[in-house]
């Protein structure tokens, strides 16, 4: 996709005038922050830096451990994790928010309220479906790869990529290369491919990124993920598809931590029969639903009809508010609606694989 194809010409004036007149930069993203998030907002935080803006990062809560190896990581404001005044601080001195990787106000939970407050200009920069109409300028296409990719493609219209440093380049592959599972989905646009290679000529370790982002986890993480694989997966062969529940009770057992489950989605896809993997994860608040798919069977569109949510074609989440059992009774009636589209497309991906 060439966004000089379908960006005018003025909008990405405006963008360029909305940072230049700026001097106080805020980005911010959505609860929970993955990697694409963490990337877009501190990959655009280093190039506004270097442009002499000061620029922070307020990130709802904390991102998992394993996304938060890269230079100046620690300046990351947590708003949810004992940094409340810091942020509210910076967010009534901004006159410029990013609000990056969301497309919906309420998915900075706790941020939300100080979002609508501030008078700053707004700029969204996003790749998910159905965008709200909250930011002054938005910048929303669902068929990118990655708000970090989207990131790198607004800056090299804006004419900025020499000011990409080897450490914006970093934090920009790593949100690259996390939402699209290494370039396991998501990632078909061969120009998606010559980004990665123009990143890399920035300096970037990729192995080192690699091992990081993908390649490390806690002991606990492994043994819950252990757990989870052989006492809660369940498999429909008739239909393809494999079903993993947490329980409260589970992720307490194994001390239960932001990013502990990060990948157990993906797991069962590597067995021959399925080819799409569900997975359910009971928080304090919601049961958290995260589906992934091979093919072209869409778990965007189930999570969307389902659970509320959205996402991509071969990886979407949703939310359920109520119980785990809740949870799965919608599941198996979805199981029962969907019965005819699952085979159509069970049968074609066997045939394929």
């Amino acid at each position: 996709m060439m966004l000089t194809d379908i960006v005018e010409s003025s909008k990405i004036e405006l963008l360029r005038d909305a940072i230049e007149s700026s001097e106080n930069v805020v980005l911010t993203c959505h609860k929970s922050p993955d990697g694409d998030a963490v990337g877009s907002t501190m990959g655009l935080r280093e190039v506004l830096r270097r442009m002499g803006k000061k620029a922070t990062v307020i990130t709802p809560n904390l991102a998992a451990p394993n996304l938060l190896f890269l230079p100046y990581a620690d300046e990351i404001v947590a708003y949810e994790e004992g940094d409340s005044a810091a942020a509210e601080r910076a967010i009534a001195a901004a006159d410029l928010i990013f609000c990056m990787d969301f497309n919906d106000i309420r998915r900075a939970q706790g941020l939300q309220p100080l979002l609508e407050q501030s008078s700053a200009r707004k700029v969204m920069i996003d790749h998910h479906l159905n965008p709200d109409d909250f930011c002054d300028i938005s910048f929303s296409f669902p068929d990118i790869s990655s708000t970090c990719e989207l990131t790198f493609r607004l800056l090299d219209l804006l004419g900025m990529t020499e000011l990409i440093s080897t450490t914006a380049a970093s934090y920009l592959y790593m949100g690259l290369v996390t939402d699209t599972g290494n370039f396991a989905y998501n990632s078909n646009n061969p120009e998606t491919f010559e980004i990665a290679a123009a990143l890399l000529r920035k300096g970037v370790n990729k192995n080192r990124i690699y091992a990081r982002a993908f390649n490390q986890q806690k002991d606990n993480s492994m043994r819950l993920q252990g757990c989870a694989l052989a006492h809660s997966m369940k498999i429909k062969r008739d239909l393809g598809v494999a079903l993993i529940t947490l329980s409260k009770d589970v992720l307490r057992r194994y001390y239960y931590t932001n990013g502990d489950t990060e990948g157990l989605v993906n797991q069962p896809l590597k067995i021959p029969e399925v080819f799409w993997s569900v997975f359910m994860r009971e928080d304090d608040d919601c049961v958290k639903v995260s589906m992934r798919s091979v093919g072209d069977f869409s778990v965007r569109d189930l999570c969307e009809r389902y659970f509320g949510g959205g996402g991509h074609l071969n990886a979407a989440a949703g939310e359920c508010h109520g119980t785990l059992n809740d949870a799965l009774g919608m599941y198996y009636a979805m199981l029962i609606k969907e019965k005819d589209n699952i085979l159509e497309h069970k049968e074609k991906y066997i045939k394929e694989r």
